[in-house]
């Protein structure tokens, strides 16, 4: 029980450190950008993450799986990652100039693709030190990065770099991150590159990269094709309102993800005993996250008039519906590590495929007309089918019995209803000050754990109960 307490520990003291930097850079660039500029940085920023997380997925998940690596593996998928990469990173540039991009755009790019070489470059340390559950060492390196990076993104920004600031620091930190990682453990990569063992890594782990272009090429992909059909402005005030939701929806996902992957690959022979402990971190999870994001609905426009000036207001019914939307995935949250972990990775394919084409189908019809409502209507569909798809391979599994997990999750919702009224209540037509905003929050969290007591009063040592079977 301490030993796993203290792998979550240093897994979210990395996220939540993460997630203050975060918030510190997205506030200057906020003030200081303006929803043009900072809608450049992002598309740039985009474009080369949209091809890093399928390279990451293809190359890092399978290496955490194996039962043994070798140095040689490593290496070979280091020095093959890295020239795929490095590829890929001059291909987008070449295509920017035949597309007849501006010259800052495709400046931008150039220096965004320094990101998606480092990125990949540090895929083998990644995964060995997840291997080894070596949390705190890929807490440091990724801390150490983002706080260089973010340090420079916000001197950039002060010092006029505009758009350039925001590409800047995603490039300082994967950088500074991989610089680190190889004073470490150079000797890990130090072995006989072979392109042999690199494909068979890559063949291994493409089913995963074609499912996280459906999944985690989302959000990037909605804002390409958002970009490609309104203005840098546009994209601002989306990446914006997607931007307030998914730095703490990332962290704690993020975090809660790299500890129970491990846990559930090593249930993945136990049969029933899987499927109860999905279940149980499942619960906890949405118990304790949902009504963060739910909260944040109803204080939304409060809180960006508090946090942010006037010429991001048109940002707050988007911020709203994201959070939303994010409060749901909370429900299905392990289901992708699940199938991942039993070897079920190619399920749902083709359905993940197709919500992409229509949720990016939506944006390219509407996205000149509505704006960033659009992009938020198109991952409302793409979330509506993935929540069908994800209950529907949790019963192929395990069948559960849909009846307690209904009334447990419902009781969870009838909590999260009474906080939400509360606030409501304490809210006036304008926007409230700071005090009240925080007594509002304080309400708020007062009646929906009152709720959770009231309803369900076994809830603290089910989470309790999921930590210890981690």
């Amino acid at each position: 029980m301490r030993h796993r307490l203290v792998n979550l520990a240093w897994i979210f003291y990395e996220k939540f450190s993460l997630i203050g930097l975060s918030i510190g850079s997205f506030m200057v660039f906020a003030l200081l950008l303006g929803p043009e500029q900072f809608g450049l940085g992002v598309l740039a920023v985009t474009l080369v993450e949209a091809i890093g997380i399928i390279y990451c997925s293809i190359i890092e998940d399978p290496l955490v799986r194996r039962t043994r690596c070798s140095k040689s593996l490593y290496a070979s998928v280091f020095c093959f990652g890295g020239l795929l990469a490095l590829g890929s990173a001059t291909m987008l540039v070449a295509g920017s100039l035949l597309l007849g991009a501006s010259e800052l755009f495709i400046g931008l790019v150039a220096l965004a693709g320094v990101k998606l070489v480092a990125t990949v470059l540090s895929r083998p340390f990644v995964a060995e030190l997840r291997r080894k559950r070596n949390f705190k060492s890929l807490a440091n390196r990724t801390l150490a990065g983002k706080l260089i990076g973010t340090t420079a993104g916000i001197l950039a920004a002060f010092w006029g770099a505009g758009a350039w600031a925001v590409v800047l620091q995603a490039v300082m930190m994967e950088t500074v991150s991989l610089i680190l990682l190889l004073y470490w453990h150079h000797d890990l990569v130090s072995s006989k590159a072979d392109i042999h063992r690199f494909g068979l890594i890559f063949r291994a782990g493409l089913p995963l990269g074609v499912k996280m272009f459906s999944r985690g090429m989302l959000v990037r992909a909605i804002t390409l094709v958002l970009g490609m059909v309104s203005d840098a402005t546009t994209v601002g005030y989306f990446a914006f309102a997607n931007r307030l939701v998914d730095l703490p929806r990332l962290a704690l996902s993020d975090g809660l993800l790299s500890y129970a992957l491990p846990a559930i690959a090593k249930r993945a022979n136990q049969g029933p005993d899987v499927g109860r402990f999905v279940s149980s971190i499942s619960l906890s999870t949405t118990t304790l996250l949902a009504p963060l994001f739910l909260g944040a609905m109803v204080l939304g426009g409060d809180l960006i008039h508090l946090l942010f000036d006037a010429k991001w207001q048109l940002a707050i019914t988007p911020f709203q519906c994201l959070c939303l939307l994010a409060a749901l995935r909370c429900l299905v949250l392990y289901v992708p590590a699940t199938l991942i972990a039993l070897g079920k990775a190619r399920w749902g394919m083709e359905a993940d495929l197709l919500l992409l084409l229509g949720a990016l189908l939506i944006t390219w019809l509407y996205g000149s007309e509505w704006g960033a409502m659009a992009a938020v209507a198109a991952m409302a569909l793409q979330l509506s089918g993935d929540l069908l798809i994800k209950l529907y391979q949790l019963h192929k599994l395990f069948s559960p019995r849909w009846q307690p997990v209904l009334r447990d999750y419902g009781f969870v919702a009838l909590a999260a209803v009474l906080m939400m009224a509360s606030i409501e209540l304490l809210r006036v037509p304008q926007f409230l000050p700071l005090p009240d905003v925080l007594m509002a929050i304080a309400t708020g969290a007062a009646v929906y754990f009152l709720g959770l007591f009231t309803l369900r009063p076994g809830w603290a040592r089910g989470l309790i109960n999921s930590i210890k079977q981690g």
